[in-house]
């Protein structure tokens, strides 16, 4: 019996391990990611980076709920990269304006956004349902309103994201 007792307890140890370097493996990816994103957005003052989790679900394809990837928040829009090569891209006017929906009574919930997909080679619109649009807009207020008031009037719209540290 205790050597089944000791069997439990080292496969356990071995998974809890595992998941523990998954994570690991996942972070530095992300941020191998959130590098080569920053880079290839330097034309624009990049305001914000990190790694960040949207708190939202999208329907594009089939329905899907995104978790951490790099955040890029720069003077003209802002980054959110799902995977290698599949881009979200929100124009910093359309934040105001989502931030002004949300603060005015926050009776929007499903958001029009755009999909730049380079490996399949195309753009497509997807819609997003959202939660607590008041909390998320106050976020990205301190995010950066100075560079949302500056901008002209380009389309899109924003969505909420969690950051993570």
């Amino acid at each position: 019996m205790p050597a089944f007792l000791y069997v439990s307890a080292a496969v356990i140890a071995l998974l809890v391990a595992a998941s523990f370097g998954a994570i690991a493996l996942k972070d530095r990816q992300a941020k191998r990611r959130l590098a080569a994103l920053t880079e290839e957005y330097a034309s624009e003052e990049i305001l914000e980076s990190s790694i960040a989790t949207f708190a939202g679900r999208a329907s594009y394809g089939s329905k899907q709920t995104l978790g951490a990837g790099p955040l890029l928040l720069t003077s003209r829009r802002l980054l959110f990269e799902m995977s290698p090569g599949r881009t979200l891209a929100i124009s910093t006017n359309a934040l105001r304006s989502a931030e002004t929906t949300a603060l005015a009574g926050g009776k929007q919930q499903a958001l029009k956004v755009t999909f730049h997909d380079e490996k399949a080679g195309n753009t497509d619109a997807a819609v997003w349902v959202v939660q607590r649009p008041q909390e998320w807009a106050a976020k990205l207020a301190r995010a950066g309103a100075d560079a949302m008031r500056e901008q002209p009037p380009p389309s899109g719209i924003i969505l909420p994201w969690e950051r993570d540290g």
